[in-house]
């Protein structure tokens, strides 16, 4: 693995707007076209966005089948290896959990990965009082996740400075991944006694959080999918708006 550093990270933005990629089931209904447009800014991704043919500049890897209650089958260790191996220009962010978690898998040690990732080896579960403080230094405090991977998402994009925030597959209604057929879910959320039909766990606290960072950034955060759940929190715009 090509280790970067921070900034290598940073000079990978090209843009203002970054479009930050979720696995809702949404994703499938995303056009060509508006692929197209997305590719014209920045963008992240994470979980298990990998199976998608998109390509970020982006790609968090933090929970992905870092532990064995999070393995199943196409969510191993040697899927994540295989499908970021296919990535050409994007550019990884490993969050290494291992001071809280010493058992979790040690993706920065895994001399399979060719993907170039920046490795934060501090997790910081802190929950910051003012969402502004996030524009701290990844490196140097850890990389912030709060009580959900959007944390993570959202404290790259407050310090790398973008301006407008973007979200495309963050459906939160219910439990559907844009992978699976429309009546599955993830083992996941079966060990929860949750069906795909179900909303999301962590709907809630997603809503509540990003209108909290909305408001204390004073960053434009839109929602793509008009029946999101986030519109409870910030406005609708088509992809096609960015165009």
């Amino acid at each position: 693995m090509n280790k970067l550093t921070i900034d290598d990270i940073k000079a990978k933005k090209t843009s203002d707007t970054i479009f930050v990629l979720g696995s809702g089931y949404s994703v499938n209904r995303v056009k060509e076209e508006e692929w197209d447009i997305i590719k014209k800014h920045n963008s992240i991704a994470f979980n298990w966005f990998c199976k998608h043919p998109f390509e970020p500049t982006y790609f968090l890897i933090r929970e992905q089948a870092n532990l064995p209650s999070r393995v199943a089958r196409g969510e191993t260790v040697d899927d994540l290896v295989k499908l970021t191996n296919k990535y050409k220009d994007t550019v990884g962010i490993i969050s290494d959990v291992r001071k809280h978690t010493k058992t979790s898998y040690k993706y920065a040690h895994d001399s399979r990965m060719e993907l170039p990732c920046l490795v934060v080896m501090d997790d910081n579960s802190k929950r910051f009082k003012k969402i502004k403080n996030m524009r701290c230094d990844p490196t140097k405090v850890g990389l912030i996740h709060g009580t959900c991977t959007i944390y993570n998402v959202m404290h790259l994009a407050l310090f790398l400075e973008y301006k407008k925030i973007v979200f495309v597959g963050i459906d939160l209604y219910d439990s559907r991944y844009f992978w699976l057929k429309k009546n599955k879910t993830r083992h996941t959320v079966k060990k929860k006694k949750k069906k795909f039909k179900d909303r999301h766990a962590i709907a809630s606290r997603t809503i509540k959080f990003v209108r909290k960072f909305g408001k204390e950034t004073g960053l434009e955060l839109y929602v793509t999918n008009p029946k999101s759940l986030l519109k409870r929190a910030v406005p609708y715009k088509s992809i096609g708006d960015f165009a």
